[in-house]
């Protein structure tokens, strides 16, 4: 950087006969000058580096060497673009420049901080390495590496993303966890939430969640998504028609859901869907005209539709159930579930004993056998009714009153 420049004296020279004897300084002239801040007339600058014009680059203005270097080790300097900068190195090479622009300070090297980093505005870098901790109270942006030896706290409900390549097949603008292989144990990874509030994996509507093993190639893994009905779906994405299967801590196999739909389990099956009577039962879906209320005792009609059934001691009544307990197929606007076993409340108006055995009464709902009546019986009262209802084990057969 030779180019000339000029210097204006705004403060008195010690050790110097006359004005002329500052530009030695620069000229290799051995003997100090220095000058004296206090006793300038301008008390802005002791003096001022001047260029008379315009840089098309980097140009030295004002720095500091020692004896041998072949390159400034200090330097003030005005880039090409106008704006005025400081760099520094070694004395052979410069290693790290720290210059203005219109969106403040930047530099294009890694900035190392061995105490704690606070950043109370936007921050835009190349590479960040920080050995203590690191609190942001605004946006960071990072283009490389972020390396903490302490706790990045992102504060101020702050943002978090890498606009980074692929680390281990993902695509570009991934943000990746990594756990690096070595060391003493595995490498975990920990997502807390000591808030007490929900820990959330989100993504925008038709994407997926997924849980992979490290460079899986025939599909996707574990993935979790709402598909179109807004119905939470796991689903086993890998190619082959996998099955689900589920674990005990030790190892031991639980369960296994088949790629075509069976279950097999290494206990028995138990339902306990509701603390109530009502859902203690199986129970079957059936066409219906039209959905009545649980406990309704229905039939078929001509077409084979079940309806509300207006027949006395009916030998094809059956019992609305709901929802709960063990049930075949699904219900939806013109199905219902009709119980096959089980205990399901039966609507009534009577005063029904507990044991009595029990007929549809031709209103939708039931009533006591009658003594020496012989009728198909729904089942039996487990509890005495309670003037809308009893509590009924369901178990059709034939059966004579004494």
């Amino acid at each position: 950087m030779t180019a000339p420049f000029y210097t204006v004296l705004s403060g008195a020279i010690v050790n110097a006969a006359d004005p002329n004897q500052y530009a030695n300084t620069f000229n290799g002239t051995t003997g100090t000058q220095t000058i004296t801040p206090t006793a300038a007339t301008n008390s802005t600058a002791a003096f001022i580096g001047y260029l008379p014009s315009p840089p098309t680059g980097d140009q030295f203005v004002i720095g500091a060497s020692v004896a041998g270097d072949s390159s400034t080790r200090l330097a003030l300097y005005v880039r090409g673009d106008g704006y005025g900068g400081l760099w520094a190195g070694s004395g052979t090479t410069i290693t790290a420049k720290w210059y203005a622009q219109s969106s403040g300070w930047v530099t294009p090297q890694s900035i190392t901080v061995q105490g704690a980093l606070t950043v109370s505005g936007s921050t835009s870098l190349a590479g960040l390495n920080t050995s203590g901790a690191g609190t942001i109270g605004g946006t960071l942006s990072v283009g490389s590496t972020v390396t903490t030896g302490g706790d990045v706290n992102l504060a101020g409900g702050g943002h978090y993303w890498l606009n980074n390549t692929s680390i281990n097949g993902e695509s570009v603008k991934s943000l990746s966890l990594y756990g690096v292989a070595g060391g003493a144990g595995a490498a975990d990874i920990y997502l807390v939430n000591n808030g007490g509030g929900y820990l959330y994996a989100e993504v925008p509507v038709g994407n997926h969640i997924a849980l992979r093993e490290q460079g899986m190639t025939t599909g996707r893994g574990f993935v979790f998504f709402y598909n179109s009905n807004n119905v939470v779906v796991m689903q086993n994405d890998i190619t082959g028609n996998q099955p689900f299967g589920w674990k005990r801590y030790d190892g031991t196999a639980l369960a296994e859901l088949k790629g075509n739909g069976n279950l097999y389990t290494l206990g028995s099956v138990n339902a306990n869907g509701s603390a109530s009577f009502d859902a203690f039962h199986l129970a079957e879906a059936y066409a219906v005209a039209a959905r009545v209320p649980v406990g309704t005792i229905v039939c078929p009609d001509d077409a084979g539709q079940l309806v509300r059934c207006t027949h006395d001691a009916c030998p094809h009544a059956l019992i609305a159930a709901a929802e709960g307990g063990y049930n075949i197929g699904a219900e939806d606007d013109h199905t219902q579930f009709m119980a096959l076993t089980g205990r399901v409340p039966g609507l009534t108006t009577d005063s029904i004993p507990a044991k009595a055995w029990l007929t549809s009464n031709g209103a939708g709902g039931v009533r006591a056998l009658r003594p020496g009546e012989h009728a198909v019986a729904l089942g039996f009262a487990l509890t005495p009714s309670d003037g809308t209802k009893v509590l009924i084990f369901v178990r059709p057969h034939h059966y004579q009153e004494p």
